[in-house]
């Protein structure tokens, strides 16, 4: 099973590893995937070594789903970027969750092309790996836009074009496209945190706030 999963990976494909530790997630780029074990090149090549024998997940997105696998970590030598993860365990969210829309709080910031003096601004009611529902403002366009999703915290926002698919009377439905590898990565990896709820605090609103 854990190795039928690790198909879905690629070369160079861009993953997350979230380590039980709970320290902020290792971004990496797939070198290579042989059986249960992917040898990934990390990204932040400076950062500390990894502990011996972390345990963890390793957290991607697949044609819209997201997929958490459990597995052990370790560098593969000193002073080289490379890691070996390796699966223990099968997929531990069940694809019928991983569409699942979570009530993440985070800023939408919207804008038609080359219009950036009339961008503007709402927040999520909830999001998906594919999508979100956003509350609805007055004159907000119903045309393709571009966006940027903020979830706070000093991270980066994460950038891609909104596509109108849904309307209520209060809120207006989403889905995300032409995001660019590394923010689908960065997105799998936040709402894999939702889904580990026992590691994620949640605000005074109720609503759970990400932690990268």
């Amino acid at each position: 099973m854990a190795s039928t999963t690790m198909r879905r990976l690629h070369e160079q494909q861009i993953v997350e590893i979230h380590l039980e530790i709970d320290d902020p997630a290792i971004t990496c780029r797939v070198a290579s995937v042989t059986g249960a074990v992917a040898t990934l090149i990390r990204q932040d090549q400076g950062a500390e070594k990894l502990p011996p024998a972390a345990t963890g997940h390793l957290v991607f997105e697949h044609q819209g789903t997201l997929v958490a696998l459990r597995g052990i970590a370790a560098s593969l030598s000193e002073g080289e970027p490379k890691i070996e993860f390796v699966v223990i365990d099968n997929v531990v969210l069940p694809e019928r969750r991983a569409a699942e829309r979570i009530p993440l709080a985070a800023t939408v910031r919207l804008r038609t092309d080359g219009a950036e003096e009339t961008a503007f601004e709402t927040v999520t009611a909830d999001v998906s790996i594919s999508g979100a529902l956003v509350e609805r403002r007055l004159g907000m366009p119903i045309e393709e836009l571009g966006m940027e999703l903020r979830f706070g915290g000093g991270v980066a926002p994460i950038t891609c074009r909104a596509q109108q698919v849904g309307e209520t009377p209060t809120h207006v439905g989403i889905r995300f496209v032409e995001m660019p590898p590394a923010d689908r990565a960065r997105l799998a990896g936040i709402i894999f945190r939702y889904q580990r709820a026992s590691l994620t605090p949640r605000s005074p609103s109720g609503l759970v706030t990400a932690r990268r």
